[in-house]
């Protein structure tokens, strides 16, 4: 898939993720999260009919997700949580396309009110548990797009203690396919600088965003 016809598709299906951790976390810490997604679609996703593994990197302000489906190795995706604004990176060629992208801000809740962040009214179903943490379910009604994953309704599961969406399942408005994702472990990336450069196209250094 060519990277202008990948960044077409982010454009258009919104790259709607919402991942979690399962581990204390402060906000300049960088994150290495593994996770498995379901019904999303763009490079790297293929239809968005099977679940398919991803990588995140998340830090304070920014988030990078890298493709991990074959054929989509060296693409990856840097968004600015503040503006949406991103790129779409092919580090095999040295490129990034300017694209608009859903950031992963979403993924923090109120421990104590985890849907007031949704502006619905939610109630408590059954935990379960996801990435070695007893996560607090909660089901969701018109949500719009503020749900998690962009959904307007579905279930997610919180990590009580530290306010961190572990995984969910959920309809977007109009839609009868479940957008799912499931966090499967969490790593903190020491120095994660690099993580977030643009790719170094003409020798003249790595640009920073």
């Amino acid at each position: 898939m060519s990277l202008k016809a990948s960044a077409i598709r982010i454009v258009v299906c919104g790259l709607a993720l919402a991942f979690a951790i399962a581990a204390p976390v402060r906000a300049e810490e960088a994150l290495r999260i593994k996770a498995v997604i379901e019904g999303q679609a763009g490079p790297g996703l293929a239809d968005g009919n099977r679940p398919v593994p991803v990588t995140i990197h998340l830090a304070e302000g920014k988030s990078r997700i890298d493709f991990n489906q074959r054929g989509a190795e060296s693409i990856y995706m840097l968004i600015d949580e503040q503006s949406g604004n991103g790129w779409l990176v092919d580090s095999g060629r040295a490129q990034a396309l300017p694209a608009q992208a859903r950031g992963f801000a979403e993924l923090r809740v109120d421990p104590g009110e985890p849907c007031s962040g949704l502006g619905v009214q939610c109630r408590q179903i059954p935990a379960r548990m996801i990435a070695g943490v007893r996560a607090q379910g909660w089901r969701y009604l018109g949500a719009g797009q503020r749900g998690p994953g962009g959904t307007a309704r579905g279930e997610f599961w919180v990590d009580p203690a530290r306010g961190l969406i572990l995984g969910y399942e959920g309809h977007r408005a109009g839609r009868s396919r479940m957008y799912k994702m499931q966090a499967l472990s969490v790593v903190t990336v020491e120095d994660a600088t690099e993580l977030f450069e643009l790719p170094d196209a003409d020798g003249g250094g790595r640009a920073r965003y």
